[in-house]
């Protein structure tokens, strides 16, 4: 059944977040099957690399 296969799965929402080091570090930690990383204001780069992780 589909939801069998669903139950046994992992999945990481990163939320708001820039992008960097620390997913790395998460996948090496953690057994993820499915990632969910969301992005938002992203623009000037420049600016809000830090802050946002671009598309």
């Amino acid at each position: 059944m589909i939801e069998d296969k669903v139950a046994q799965k992992n999945i990481y929402f990163a939320g708001d977040s820039g992008y960097g080091d620390h997913f790395k570090d998460i996948g090496n930690d953690y057994h993820i099957d499915l990632a969910l990383i969301g992005f938002g204001a992203y623009e000037p780069q420049w600016f809000m690399r830090s802050a946002q992780a671009g598309p």
